[in-house]
């Protein structure tokens, strides 16, 4: 135990103890320091100094609080944004950091204890170490020097470059998923170095998966996200190195190119193993993918997110190949754009039913075109006193939309110009329409009617009755206009005397 400790130390270029506090950052149980109350290393401030996160006295997530953490598993973060520096990253107790960008300079990135640690961009130019039971996962970015396992932590590389070696300690696990290694990988004591893939080659020749039974070698293949492996292996002591059988799966969706007991769905293989989004059994959404893998051509990408039973080219759902929102997938005459027709059906699926056929800008009830949902044929649509069926008057109006305007207001049947009612584009009041001769204004005459409509026939003195001269009336009556005719004569000679 001693040996291979003192070897790791050695490896790892670290002293065995501690740097001075007064040079360094301690965050402790989520507390900031009033430096950098983000938590966030984005400036130069840390350049020197290296920084230790603690969780002192505080449990796990999964244990209650206690009373030194007001908060059950509380977790300080800790990442990195372009511009940061730190000269060392330590997680302690059960802390979490993130180191997704900017630098850690000369020293290292390390977790201890229950500690975890993601690792997916930037750079540490020394190594990264996991120590105790803790656990940190490299996904990207640069390890300048080795990256190591110790005790029972857990390391997983899925991706980025290690530009050293790979060593896994005591009975640590180490899982190589994908990444690269430009060194050797060892395993040690009883530790065990896991790699996922397929295609695996020991020294030029085809091997089977499970534990490699030589001690030393050069294994090459294809890890699981896509990447080839070409690496010196060494087996130290009990140290174990196994190969299992994985998908190649560079998208990291669980579905890769290989038909294999671990590629999920079994023979169901990914159909583009580059695009995290497609894979068997993905539910399709309108991205212009295939995210399914139905394995139909073109005609997988966006499938069966249109429902168009009626063939109007329009779906009833929102739409992906086709336009959407249909309002009666039962009916191919009515869809969005459509025009609307007066047939008591939504056509352009607008407001409801024949909507916009009824034009009635005077509020009479009656629309000023065809009509559909109102009658219809105002003539006039600025006025509510025309409209068909309306009563007409005399107001210089066609108040009924029939004929023109005030007509059928007069009537002259016996075409003497003058209205048998009260009138209107005719003097009225005739009293006889049925004798063009009698109409008020008309000159009397002696004919036996009411020529003048005042309700005489004939007036006073307008017709005088023949009698015979020699009848004894007709004597009388000579006589008396003699007489008169002789008065007068009398009268108009005394008038002008001698």
């Amino acid at each position: 135990m001693l040996k291979w400790f003192a070897t790791a130390l050695a490896l790892a270029g670290v002293a065995g103890s501690q740097p001075t506090l007064a040079a360094d950052v301690v965050i402790n149980n989520g507390q900031t320091p009033q430096s950098d109350p983000a938590n966030v290393i984005d400036d130069a401030t840390y350049a020197s100094d290296q920084i230790f996160v603690r969780n002192v006295g505080c449990p796990p997530p999964a244990q209650p609080a206690s009373a030194s953490c007001p908060s059950p598993g509380i977790r300080t973060r800790v990442a990195s944004r372009p511009g940061g520096e730190t000269s060392g990253l330590l997680a302690y107790d059960t802390s979490h950091i993130e180191l997704s960008d900017g630098i850690v300079h000369f020293g290292s990135l390390a977790t201890h204890q229950t500690a975890t640690a993601n690792f997916t961009g930037g750079s540490v130019d020394g190594s990264v170490y996991g120590y105790d039971d803790s656990s940190l996962v490299v996904a990207g970015g640069v390890v300048g020097a080795n990256l190591m396992s110790y005790f029972n932590a857990r390391i997983e590389l899925r991706a980025g470059s290690v530009n050293g070696d790979a060593w896994a300690f005591g009975n640590s696990d180490f899982h190589v998923f994908g990444g690269t290694i430009a060194g050797t990988i060892y395993a040690t004591d009883t530790a065990t170095v896991t790699i996922y893939g397929n295609r695996f080659e020991l020294n030029g020749q085809p091997v089977g998966f499970g534990p490699l039974a030589v001690s030393a070698g050069t294994l090459t293949g294809v890890l699981t996200n896509g990447q080839s492996i070409s690496n010196a292996f060494q087996r130290i002591g009990s140290g174990v190195i196994v190969l299992v059988e994985a998908c190649v799966d560079p998208d990291l969706d669980g579905y890769g190119i290989f038909t294999s007991t671990t590629c999920l769905l079994g023979s169901n293989i990914d159909c583009d193993n580059n695009d995290p989004d497609v894979f068997p059994g993905n539910p399709e959404i309108c991205d212009g993918k295939d995210n399914d893998c139905e394995w139909i051509g073109a005609a997988g990408i966006d499938n069966g997110l249109d429902t168009d039973a009626d063939g109007d080219g329009v779906s009833i759902g929102p739409g992906c190949l086709l336009p959407g929102n249909d309002c009666d997938d039962a009916d191919p005459n009515n869809y969005p754009g459509n025009a609307e027709i007066c047939d008591g059906q939504d056509n352009d699926c607008v407001e409801g039913n024949d909507e916009g056929l009824d034009i009635d800008a005077d509020g009479d009830g009656v629309s000023f075109g065809v009509g559909c949902l109102l009658p219809g044929n105002d003539c006039d649509d600025a006025d509510p006193n025309n409209y068909p069926g309306n009563l007409e008057i005399c107001d210089g109006q066609d108040n009924n939309c029939v004929n023109g305007s005030d007509e059928g207001l007069d009537t002259d049947a016996d075409g003497d110009g003058v209205s048998f009612g009260p009138g209107c584009l005719l003097p009225g009041n005739d009293c006889d329409d049925a004798e063009p001769a009698a109409f008020p204004g008309n000159p009397e005459v002696c004919d036996g009617l009411d020529n003048d409509c005042d309700g005489e026939i004939d007036g006073q003195g307008i017709c005088v009755a023949a009698v015979p001269i020699t009848s004894p009336v007709g004597f009388v009556m000579l006589a008396a206009l003699l007489s008169m005719l002789g008065l007068a004569a009398v009268r108009r000679g005394a008038a002008t005397g001698p």
